[in-house]
């Protein structure tokens, strides 16, 4: 992995590609590994400390079915309280179930309810956490801004939710990245009550939300959020 890391600051683009493929094809294969130990060993606290430490790692369902099999040892090893809560988080704000409202500011400091955009019966509403300082989630601005464009007119709306602290940094970037949608923040940055809500831990984050409030799509990105929203929305 050392190796690979170093060929993928190489000068050389194809050196790159083929140095971020197997880099990504044994992080997958650790991974796996780490799931069938932890899925083997759901009495051990090796097993435990495993699962904390590959959180980001491993998906949501696969953390389900680990702790559905964890016993109280396991459960009792540190931080894994903290886990068990988050994933009861992502239950509440899971596909299938209604959005949760919260109450934030606009860049003007006027304070919205989510209400306002999301489940009036008119929108299918994208609700997108982001930051100015995050830079994956300018990478891919772009992409959201074009699917906002080609689908606006047939009923797609989006509301940003801001995890920044600094009120000029996010106006900035708004204007640079050519938002036009309504923004929300409280400028609390990871510690958005927002994105504690809906159990975001990572950025960029996405909920998609019918016209009737319920949660049909959870983290699309580029192709396949153009992809569902013409399905939603032929």
């Amino acid at each position: 992995l050392e190796k690979l890391s170093a060929d993928m600051k190489s000068e050389d683009k194809e050196v790159v590609s083929a140095a971020e493929k197997k880099y990504d094809e044994i992080d997958q294969k650790v991974t796996d590994a780490v799931k069938t130990y932890i899925l083997n060993n759901t009495t051990k606290q090796s097993a435990a400390k495993l699962l904390y430490d590959f959180r980001y790692s491993l998906d949501e369902a696969a953390q389900n079915e680990i702790i559905a099999k964890a016993d109280s040892a396991f459960k009792a090893v540190p931080n894994i309280d903290k886990l068990m809560a988050h994933l009861d988080v992502l239950k509440t704000v899971a596909v299938g179930k209604k959005f949760v409202d919260f109450e934030m500011a606009d860049p003007n400091g006027k304070t919205h309810k989510l209400s306002e955009f999301v489940g009036n019966g008119k929108n299918i509403v994208l609700i997108d956490f982001w930051a100015s300082w995050c830079g994956p989630c300018r990478a891919e601005m772009p992409n959201v801004v074009a699917a906002y464009n080609a689908f606006k007119a047939k009923g797609f709306g989006i509301v940003g939710v801001s995890l920044d602290n600094n009120a000029e940094a996010w106006k900035k970037a708004i204007k640079d990245l050519n938002i036009t949608w309504a923004q929300m923040s409280d400028l609390k940055g990871w510690s958005c009550e927002g994105a504690k809500l809906y159990g975001v831990r990572a950025i960029p984050a996405t909920v998609l939300v019918d016209q009737e409030g319920t949660i049909v799509a959870r983290n699309l990105r580029g192709e396949e959020l153009a992809a569902k929203l013409g399905e939603l929305l032929k």
